[in-house]
């Protein structure tokens, strides 16, 4: 019992105090029970409020730009953005990211159509890319690599019947 207590202690000291940015903080009133907050024009708002902190982890892409990954199962996972210089939050939750270009704010996702979403993080603006990935893998394991660099996008796959061929595509523009 004291064990978990020094992990969960620990746990809450790691995630207030460990961050290179102030602006984002994991605040545990217990285990099962976090909320977190953003300073935001000097001002704290809750982000997520009683989630449970081993599901919840921050990314911080840039000086300025925070992804908020909150895990619900494998290969499950959500992410929403926080930009603190534009004072910007995503107006959507992304469904397991695979890639994000902090520089050109775009993010690449798998849809509920398990096809390769690539949109600007603070708008609307979207393109599907629908790949021939390996009929005998999940999308999730047939996507070995993926980049995002500006306006193009490279994605390394598998396709082919048995997953022998390996495939580097590039799609301009996104």
């Amino acid at each position: 019992m004291f064990f978990r207590f020094l992990i969960f202690v620990l746990g809450i000291y790691i995630s207030v105090f460990s961050f290179a940015n102030d602006n984002l903080k994991i605040i545990c009133k217990k285990e099962d029970s976090c909320n977190v907050v953003a300073k935001i024009d000097g001002k704290n708002k809750i982000i997520l409020k009683d989630y449970e902190r081993s599901k919840i982890h921050i990314n911080w892409l840039s000086k300025d730009l925070a992804q908020l990954l909150l895990s619900c199962g494998s290969p499950c996972n959500y992410s929403t953005f926080i930009d603190f210089k534009n004072k910007l939050e995503s107006k959507k939750s992304y469904y397991i990211v695979i890639a994000v270009d902090p520089i050109s704010k775009k993010v690449a996702y798998i849809n509920d159509n398990e096809k390769i979403e690539v949109s600007n993080i603070f708008s609307d603006k979207k393109i599907i890319i629908d790949l021939d990935f390996s009929k005998s893998l999940s999308i999730y394991t047939a996507i070995d690599k993926v980049k995002i660099t500006h306006n193009k996008i490279s994605i390394n796959y598998y396709a082919g019947e048995d997953e022998i061929e390996k495939i580097n595509k590039y799609i301009l523009p996104i």
